[in-house]
């Protein structure tokens, strides 16, 4: 919504989706429920399934698709919905399953993101404390959508897909996702 200046956003996410990785002992996102893996490692997911998104749709639709869909479905903190169900509000919304295969990915077994090379492909870097941006980079368009105002949203449920996804496959594909590495 343009709340947060932009450096901002990115800031905050180079400095603390470290915290996120997992540690010595730890397992998947879903088995080990320290702060740091719970609080960053979920802001991680959800970049990542963001990123992703784009990238199977041409920055086309991304997670605010997801969740606007899901509020408009009747998505909220009262409701209790299974992973599956939300899975198929999100595979609605943007037409595709990643969030499924990044769940799937994650939930059991501890992968090392490679942050690294996700900054540099978004063209996010850091000097000191100040944010800088390079918009020749591979996926420099994500980035600059991915922070873009939305500030009328669009009628999700009608332009969500009225197709069904189905997962995939039953075995996590991680190779998909190009920054996820097994620890």
């Amino acid at each position: 919504m343009g709340l947060i200046p932009v450096e901002e956003v990115w800031r905050q996410l180079v400095v603390g989706l470290p915290h996120g990785q997992p540690q010595s002992g730890d397992n998947g996102l879903d088995g080990t429920p320290t702060w740091g893996r719970t609080y960053w490692g979920g802001a991680m997911f959800f970049l990542i399934a963001d990123v992703e998104i784009r990238r199977r749709t041409n920055n086309q639709r991304g997670l605010q698709d997801v969740l606007q869909y899901t509020v408009a479905a009747g998505g909220n903190i009262s409701e209790e919905w299974t992973f599956d169900y939300f899975n198929d509000m999100a595979a609605r919304a943007t037409g595709t399953d990643v969030l499924a295969q990044l769940y799937d990915c994650l939930k059991d077994t501890p992968r090392t993101i490679d942050l690294t090379g996700l900054w540099k492909d978004l063209g996010v870097s850091m000097s000191g404390r100040q944010v800088r941006f390079n918009d020749d980079a591979l996926l420099a368009d994500i980035r600059k959508e991915i922070t873009r105002p939305h500030l009328a949203p669009p009628d999700v449920l009608k332009s969500a897909t009225s197709v069904k996804m189905q997962r995939s496959s039953n075995v996590p594909s991680c190779s998909t996702f190009p920054w996820i590495h097994r620890r």
